[in-house]
């Protein structure tokens, strides 16, 4: 194709800077004195812009009338560099003028120099930025259900939006675990004008996550001193709970008494009655498990209950401790809440309670 459009220069400058077909030549532009090259961008992205001196190419075709100059000037194709988008300093780039020697014929126009070569220069370098270096991995909640966001500490105008967290198979979920690698990315989207302006080193970096605390939701996640921490926080946490029924904390003794009595809880509430006493405790069993996507431990104590609601009454019942969302750290075991009730038997707290999802505990 090359060699074909250099044959057809070569027939168009003969037949008009030589006037073999009888047409005298009017004039004869010469490309190396009206074509020009300037550049911007940075260095590596590049791009060249050819520029026309009009004033050179209509005062050359001063003898041409107006309507034919105009025509003879759009007859000329001039493409653009190879990589242009992409230039970098010391890049030599060729401009090929390509002319319509049909366009051409009879006009009396001939033309020279319609390669030309231009050294690219003055392209400026982007200043390098570690963005990473500024960026660190939240984690919040327990694991195996951690979320986890980013935080940008730097000076540039970005945020967390500016960021995506993805698995090592690219995918993004919604929770993760203790250890578990993650990538934090860059999303294209939002780094187009950081891209234009600087050189950015690292476009993704790679963390560990590396969670506080970790839910127990079953007994492995429990090594033997893990469970006798469990087990000291629970009993911590049974006397607690035996304190705030006697003293009728939140309720918690009008609520055991109704339960137990079958009297209405408003008319329990609403009298002076309390649970004075609970004796004889003894351990019926822990479970560990979800509910609705929430996480118990459920413990059961046999024990006898005495009241003073319209007379005083004992009752072997079952107290029931409901431990949400049970964690594990090095500051100890953490529940985010405790509630107690009670049931008439063991066999009716486990079946109000205890489902397939959990297991037991001890």
């Amino acid at each position: 194709m090359k060699k074909f459009i250099i044959v057809l220069l070569m027939i168009a400058m003969c037949i008009f800077t030589t006037g073999c077909s009888g047409v005298s030549v009017k004039a004869t532009l010469d490309f190396k004195k009206c074509i020009d090259v300037t550049y911007s961008g940075s260095n590596g992205e590049g791009t060249a812009y050819i520029n026309t001196d009009t004033d050179y190419l209509l005062s050359t075709l001063s003898e041409v009338d107006t309507v034919s100059a105009a025509e003879i000037l759009s007859s000329f194709k001039i493409n653009p560099p190879e990589n242009n988008g992409s230039l970098k300093n010391g890049d030599v780039i060729t401009v090929n003028v390509i002319p319509d020697p049909e366009k051409l014929a009879g006009t009396g126009v001939g033309f020279t120099n319609t390669e030309l070569t231009f050294t690219v220069s003055g392209l400026s370098e982007k200043e390098s930025i570690d963005i990473f270096k500024d960026v660190s991995l939240k984690v919040s909640g327990a694991s195996p259900y951690c979320k986890l966001s980013v935080e940008y500490a730097g000076n540039l105008s970005i945020n967390s939006y500016y960021f995506s967290i993805v698995r090592t198979d690219g995918q993004e979920i919604d929770t993760y675990k203790d250890g578990d690698t993650v990538t934090v990315k860059l999303n294209e989207s939002n780094i187009a004008g950081l891209k234009e302006k600087y050189e950015i080193k690292e476009f993704e970096h790679t963390y560990t996550v590396k969670a506080d605390s970790t839910y127990i939701l079953s007994p492995d996640d429990l090594d033997a001193d893990q469970k006798a921490m469990l087990d000291n926080a629970i009993s911590q946490t049974l006397e607690n709970q035996i304190t705030n029924i006697i003293d009728n904390n939140g309720g918690a003794g009008s609520a055991i008494i109704s339960r137990l009595t079958g009297y209405d809880i408003i008319s329990v509430s609403s009298s002076s009655a309390k649970v004075e006493r609970i004796e004889n405790l003894t351990f019926g069993g822990a479970y560990v498990g979800a509910t609705n996507g929430k996480h118990y431990i459920y413990c059961f104590y046999e024990a006898d209950f005495t009241h003073n609601y319209k007379s005083e009454q004992t009752i072997h019942a079952v107290l029931v401790l409901q431990l949400s969302e049970p964690t594990i750290s090095a500051d100890g075991i953490m529940f985010a809440e405790v509630t107690p009730g009670a049931r008439k038997d063991l066999t009716t707290a486990e079946n109000d309670f205890i489902t397939s999802d959990y297991v037991k505990l001890s």
